[in-house]
């Protein structure tokens, strides 16, 4: 049988630094020290500096040539396993390279705060706190009047009929009714996110950063939406009434089925990425019909498309609290955490944007830590000064 070679990084932070597990991650601890000699000799070291740092000297670590090694090893090994937050791989071609990251990881937290007086902080105070997002949007309804979208302004004026909001859990819905359907537009800013269930069912998770365009009632023979952004799709079943959603390059069609698009104006690519069911994935005149699995990946400019296999519960992990990343670049990564929790990132050497990364980040996570897990695996250090953070090597 093979062995799950994963654990949570977060997990064994949390045991080595002595804060108290509850006993399903004690169990879960225990199982994975029990499988392997190598799991417990790798826990017992980092445990080791972690509670006498000054005992042994860290070994001198190429941090650049120890992450391309494992990319390369990545690649090779398409199938991998998953743990709820942030994954150690401990594949034996990289079980040392790995010790080693992890090994300095926490013998650097420990001196954390000798370090600062010495270098640039990886965290210096900031006039303003960075959060993660919430449940915020705004609804343009037809006759161009606003309504906002959070817990506190919800039911500031009286929504119109057929319409509901869910302001605790972040549901904007409408019920099915007669009469012609009016245009309204969801706009979900930066730091944001929304839920919404159209009126024939439909239920669509909108991400930071984006705008969908959609009629309170479908009528006619299709159901047609408009996004710039991002969304996750859960499509009512209508044999009869395809749903269409459009962006600025391509357009997806599909009958009854799940799927994520990732279609913002800024960026050069539109990514379609299909978890159930079939779709037909149109750009530049050409269709292509995707399978669970497959992600097409559009170029707005050109007007090409290439398909992709890609493991659909990383790339739609977001609408479920997770930002799960597989061998991703440090820049795509980033990115999405610019949105989502209202920052800028600026590089400081434009390579380190091509740097891959691999885990399981927490979406309510604090930023701090965000940054710090991302810090354990990439030879990348942070700086951060009030809401622009500053990537350099390290």
């Amino acid at each position: 049988m093979k062995q799950d070679t994963s654990i949570s990084w977060r997990l064994l932070l949390r045991k080595i630094s002595g804060e108290p597990l509850d006993a399903a991650e004690e169990a879960r601890l225990q199982a994975w020290l029990n499988e392997s000699p190598a799991h417990r000799d790798y826990f017992e070291r980092a445990a080791r500096h972690w509670r006498h740092p000054e005992a042994e000297e860290v070994p001198d670590v190429d941090m650049e040539r120890l992450v391309r090694r494992f990319d390369r090893f990545a690649a090779r090994n398409p199938q991998r396993s998953r743990s709820v937050h942030m994954r150690a791989r401990l594949y034996p071609y990289v079980a040392c390279a790995a010790a080693i990251l992890l090994l300095v990881s926490v013998y650097m937290g420990a001196r954390l705060s000798d370090m600062s007086r010495e270098t640039a902080p990886i965290m210096p105070s900031a006039p303003t706190a960075i959060v993660p997002g919430s449940n915020y949007a705004q609804v343009i309804l037809a006759d161009g009047s606003c309504v906002n979208l959070n817990r506190q302004a919800a039911s500031a004026r009286p929504l119109p009929e057929g319409m509901d909001v869910d302001a605790q859990s972040g549901v904007l819905s409408y019920a099915a009714r007669e009469g012609e359907g009016r245009p309204n537009t969801l706009i979900v800013p930066r730091g944001g996110q929304y839920t919404l269930q159209l009126e024939d069912g439909t239920r669509i998770w909108v991400n930071a950063d984006s705008r969908l365009r959609y009629p309170t009632r479908f009528s006619g023979p299709e159901r047609i939406v408009e996004l710039s952004g991002e969304a996750y799709f859960e499509v009512a079943k209508d044999a009869k009434r395809p749903f269409i959603v459009r962006t600025r390059g391509q357009s997806v069609k599909v009958y009854g089925t799940s799927f994520n698009v990732e279609a913002y104006s800024d960026e050069p690519q539109e990514r379609t990425t299909l978890a159930t069911g079939s779709v037909g994935v149109t750009c530049g005149g050409k269709e292509i019909r995707l399978i669970p699995g497959r992600q097409a990946v559009a170029d707005v400019e050109a007007g090409t498309m290439f398909v992709r296999t890609v493991d659909p519960s990383v790339v739609c992990s977001w609408h479920t609290g997770v930002l799960a990343v597989e061998n991703e670049r440090l820049e795509n990564i980033l990115a999405r955490l610019s949105r989502w929790y209202d920052v800028g990132f600026i590089y400081r050497n434009d390579e380190l944007r091509n740097l891959h990364f691999t885990g399981d980040l927490e979406r309510y996570a604090d930023f701090n830590d965000i940054l710090r897990l991302i810090r354990m695996t990439t030879s990348v250090d942070f700086i951060v000064n009030g809401r622009q953070v500053e990537v350099v090597s390290r």
